[in-house]
């Protein structure tokens, strides 16, 4: 997830937050494997609760890290040895979050257990937000003071460092609105469809048969954020012919620009 926008498309979409049970990255909703680097990972893409709060720690991570939260956070230690997690004592947070986050692809270990050890340092810090700065950035003020948290200790042996966040670099973005063809094409029965954007917008996407019907929704009145954007399509429950996909979109930014395209793909089965 490359802008805040895919962070917080990945959280939220129009079926609500992720209540999936904890789960490595296997299958998407659908059932097909999940094998390539995703965007963004909705819950109607993939709806796993470990995925969400292993997103919401790697936040904090880099919020205390760029000083926008508490400094130190990623350097605390974990130490509590009368819970089921005590296999954890001794890590940082740090080292918690990667080892956790590389289990996702490599499978390994037990990800009821993960879910409830990430959320459970999640909620350590948990409350209502505040600032106590603006100025060039924002800083939020801390709930919560370390001694209230009793399964995490300081490092008086690490000196915390302040990451400075670079310059952002000038990213080339569209024009204008595009929708590319489908790829494969012809396909059976997965096919890609990306759409570049000049700026966020509200997207719909939907499939129709020749007789002008609608067979899919693959994206309704969306927010998508600026640069390049892709769907999957999956049409196994659709018969071989020609179909038609429809993309309106509409920016929310001061231009009000809207587009309307329509392209055809084959399905051959």
């Amino acid at each position: 997830m490359a802008k805040p926008g895919d962070v917080q498309k990945s959280l939220r979409d129009k079926t609500g937050i992720h209540t999936g049970g904890p789960r490595f990255f296997d299958t998407f909703e659908n059932g097909k494997p999940l094998v390539k680097l995703q965007k963004t990972l909705p819950p109607n893409k993939h709806n796993n609760k470990l995925f969400a709060e292993l997103v919401a720690l790697k936040l904090a991570i880099a919020a205390s890290a760029t000083g926008h939260t508490q400094p130190g956070f990623e350097e605390l230690i974990y130490s509590d040895t009368i819970s089921a997690f005590s296999e954890f004592n001794g890590m940082k947070i740090k080292e918690i979050y990667a080892q956790i986050s590389d289990a996702m692809t490599s499978k390994m270990g037990d990800p009821i257990k993960f879910y409830q050890l990430v959320r459970k340092i999640n909620e350590a810090f948990a409350g209502p937000i505040d600032t106590i700065s603006f100025a060039s950035t924002t800083v939020l003020t801390g709930v919560k003071t370390l001694i209230d948290v009793p399964f995490l200790i300081s490092n008086p042996s690490v000196v915390v460092a302040h990451i400075i966040p670079p310059e952002r670099k000038y990213v080339d973005l569209p024009e204008s609105f595009e929708l590319s063809q489908n790829y494969p094409n012809p396909f059976n029965p997965l096919t890609t469809i990306e759409f570049s954007l000049p700026e966020d917008a509200i997207v719909s996407l939907k499939v129709y048969n020749i007789l002008g019907q609608e067979v899919a929704t693959l994206a309704d009145k969306e927010l998508f954020t600026a640069g390049k954007n892709e769907i999957d399509f999956d049409a196994s429950n659709l018969t071989s012919g020609v179909y038609f996909y429809r993309i309106t979109a509409e920016s929310i930014e001061q231009s009000m620009q809207k587009y309307d395209q329509v392209k055809k793909m084959l399905l051959i089965k």
